[in-house]
């Protein structure tokens, strides 16, 4: 794809100072919590955050004006569900040996994983736009995303490194990080603010009001990934009817029973559709709610 790095952006999301300072210095100021500033009381500093239902209803209203622009990014993740179910299906005709079975499909996985995240920070970037009311067609996101990836996954590391050691030594902990760090990879795709810088952004934005952030961000993933899967639950429905047992999809046969070929592509396909198209609204809630805390803080 053409064009050179893409150059950080003024957004209408105001961007908070970052600081640059030591990996163990923001895992460690992360944990400053005040219980009492997460309650919206009338003598807390911060205004009162955009409800959980605004933000479910908000991305909805996105996701219907932009649906044509979300359908291409689909159409990627269909694609890649059908590349993972031909390596699967390749090593299990030609590898007998299961531990090196597995170690090849991983291996072979890894680029399809890589390319994920690069949709994943398009589709971002997309998101992002059309809530600014800005125009971006997918291959610029694309291009973006490619360009950015490896900021990601540096952010990624940090970030996972964090959570990891909390869950080793004190696992509360890991989940206050998680939330305190959720916003990173926004700060880094939209904002252009990298690595640690990123980290300690999301924090500062997170910072006393940890509980109502949580409430925020778990509200949209239960509501849209539930629906995801009820959605994906008709379609294996309709199809194991179609192939002549409605329960096909849903464990129900025998341990000795020959599946079919089109079991296999539809278990592929079906997923990677109907969680493709559950990411636009969850990663519009979560900007929302991104914006939000920056404009609130």
């Amino acid at each position: 794809m053409d064009g050179g790095p893409p150059t950080a952006r003024t957004l209408t999301f105001l961007t908070p100072d970052g600081h640059r300072g030591s990996f163990f210095v923001i895992l460690l100021s992360a944990f400053k919590i005040s219980p009492q500033a997460n309650k919206p009381t009338s003598s807390s500093p911060y205004m009162p955050l955009i409800a959980p239902g605004d933000l479910i209803v908000d991305s909805w209203i996105n996701f219907r004006r932009n649906l044509a622009t979300y359908v291409e990014v689909v159409i990627w993740f269909a694609l890649l569900g059908v590349v993972r179910w031909a390596i699967a299906s390749f090593s299990r005709a030609f590898v007998g040996d299961v531990s090196f079975r597995y170690l090849l499909t991983l291996l072979m996985n890894l680029p399809v994983l890589f390319i994920y995240g690069i949709l994943t920070i398009a589709l971002t970037d997309l998101v992002g736009a059309h809530l600014d009311k800005r125009k971006m067609d997918v291959r610029t996101a694309l291009n973006n995303g490619i360009h950015k990836i490896f900021s990601a996954i540096w952010v990624s590391i940090i970030t996972g490194a964090g959570i990891a050691l909390g869950f080793i030594f004190f696992v509360i902990p890991a989940f206050i990080l998680t939330i305190r760090w959720r916003f990173a990879q926004d700060f880094l795709i939209l904002d252009g603010i990298k690595g640690v810088s990123a980290v300690k952004a999301s924090s500062k934005i997170v910072s006393g009001r940890w509980w109502i952030t949580l409430g925020r961000v778990l509200a949209p993933a239960i509501f849209f990934y539930a629906g995801a899967a009820f959605v994906t639950s008709i379609a294996y429905l309709l199809f194991g009817a179609m192939l002549g047992d409605p329960g096909l999809f849903f464990g129900q046969y025998s341990a000795g029973q020959v599946l079919p070929k089109t079991h296999e592509i539809i278990t592929a396909i079906v997923p990677q559709i109907t969680s493709g198209f559950a990411l636009p609204l969850y990663i519009g809630a979560e900007l929302l709610l991104w914006a939000d805390l920056k404009k609130t803080a």
